[in-house]
């Protein structure tokens, strides 16, 4: 309880200093927990997406993306601990990846999202515990979907033999927030890096008579 209780501190101290605005963050108290990351800029540079994963040897690894009107690159940054929470220590910045998932599996530590704000589907491994990883450069190295998708630092599951993760297509430019849902599967003995290995379901789409919703949509 009291690990699970320091690892939702942690991250949720993310986003809560990462995203006040400058002002705020100087009249108000620090969030509770530990800041494993705050911007150098909160009212145009937003830590975002976090994500968090357990490697067997208990060494605690945590993700975010950078975001906001003062951020000109897509990047994520990477972060250990090994006590427990306590000392963070900054392990890599990754350059086109956004929207990820960390996960930890068979060995090796992975990553999952975008390339970029509706990009690619990507996929990244470390062997070292998030020092360096692998970078998706085709189909073979973990370049997995090209088009325009989203998503966020959604569960990656592992079920029946096989690993699962939600993402959502955007149908173009000019209707960004039209989503259309999916699942995107391997086999959980598979290379992860290797697009041959993953496949599909059909696209969902929500149909605006469904719910009563303001907009209609599949997000995250």
């Amino acid at each position: 309880m009291l690990l699970l209780r320091s690892l939702l501190f942690s991250t949720l101290a993310i986003g809560l200093w990462g995203s006040a605005r400058a002002e705020e963050k100087a009249a108000a108290p620090p969030p509770p927990g530990v800041v494993i990351a705050a911007s150098p800029d909160a009212g145009s540079i937003f830590v975002a997406s976090p994500s968090i994963a357990v490697l067997p040897d208990r060494t605690l690894v945590v993700s975010h993306d950078w975001s906001g009107p003062g951020m000109h690159t897509t990047r994520t940054s990477i972060y250990s601990s090994s006590d427990g929470g306590q000392i963070w220590q900054h392990l890599a910045d990754l350059e086109r990846q956004r929207w990820s998932t960390l996960f930890a599996h068979r060995d090796a530590l992975y990553l999952m999202g975008v390339a970029k704000s509706f990009g690619d589907i990507v996929i990244r491994r470390s062997e070292d515990g998030g020092k360096t990883w692998t970078t998706p450069t085709d189909a073979k190295s973990g370049l997995l979907l090209k088009g325009r998708f989203h998503t966020a630092p959604v569960p990656v599951i592992v079920q029946d033999g096989r690993i699962w993760r939600a993402f959502e297509e955007s149908e173009s430019p000019k209707h960004r927030r039209r989503f259309s849902a999916f699942l995107i599967s391997a086999p959980e003995d598979a290379d992860l890096l290797d697009a041959a290995n993953w496949v599909c379901t059909n696209r969902l789409a929500f149909h605006p008579q469904w719910l009563n919703v303001r907009r209609h949509e599949w997000s995250e």
